[in-house]
């Protein structure tokens, strides 16, 4: 079934080319797949909300590119350039009994990974993905136990960990969506304050962190507004 052309990121082994390509339905038994000029699309979340970050499939490398229009539809606030919830708001920091608060400061690799992930998604990646975060909080808090079961050292590598993710997706959301502050104030909240710092960004990056995220522990909402 035609549609309108879309515009999509045709990803090559030398370059990258944006062409006008137009939309058709692929038959099959998996009817969310679209071809975009032989380009196939299997991700039905791409699917449905249309070729803003589409895995491009062809005889060259694949790739994962931005086509020309930002998957403004997955923030709830693209345009606010100020923070939606203040960082120290009791009813974000303090909130204990709801499911962002109590991730974010018993177990803080679930929310860095939801953030990794929706900061890849929206085209601003900071080197790792959700299963990264997650694998490797793991293996440093393994890591961590057996140091200081050997010599009683205990340095906290996982909480180092975290500290670096958030400390890159503060400064990364802070120039996609031209927010207040800078590096320095972005290092020190991600030091000294970092269940805080980390529940500031997922009020920006969800409409409400209570449901999406929430206690979620998969990939899927990073596709989410």
């Amino acid at each position: 079934m035609a549609a309108q052309p879309q515009s999509v990121a045709v990803a090559e082994a030398s370059s990258v080319q944006v062409v006008q390509a137009p939309f058709v339905q692929q038959p099959g038994s998996y009817p969310e797949a679209k071809v975009y000029e032989g380009a196939i699309i299997m991700d039905p979340v791409v699917a449905q909300r249309g070729p803003q970050y589409a895995t491009v499939v062809s005889q060259h490398q694949s790739a994962v590119l931005p086509s020309d229009h930002a998957p403004q539809q997955l923030l709830p606030y693209p345009g606010a350039k100020s923070w939606a919830k203040d960082m120290f708001d009791p009813l974000v920091c303090c909130a204990c009994c709801t499911p962002p608060c109590f991730m974010a400061y018993i177990f803080p690799c679930w929310p860095m990974a939801h953030i990794a992930e929706k900061l890849k998604v929206l085209g601003n990646p900071i080197g790792v993905s959700f299963n990264n975060v997650v694998v490797g909080y793991v293996m440093l808090l393994v890591l961590d136990a057996i140091i200081m079961g050997v010599s009683g050292l205990d340095f906290n590598p996982h909480i180092i960990f975290i500290m670096v993710l958030l400390y890159k997706a503060r400064v990364e959301a802070r120039g996609k969506l031209n927010l207040p502050g800078g590096a320095c104030s972005d290092l020190c909240c991600s030091i000294w304050c970092m269940p805080c710092a980390m529940l500031q960004l997922e009020h920006q990056m969800w409409a409400n962190p209570n449901q999406v995220p929430g206690c979620d522990c998969s990939e899927h909402p990073a596709h989410l507004p």
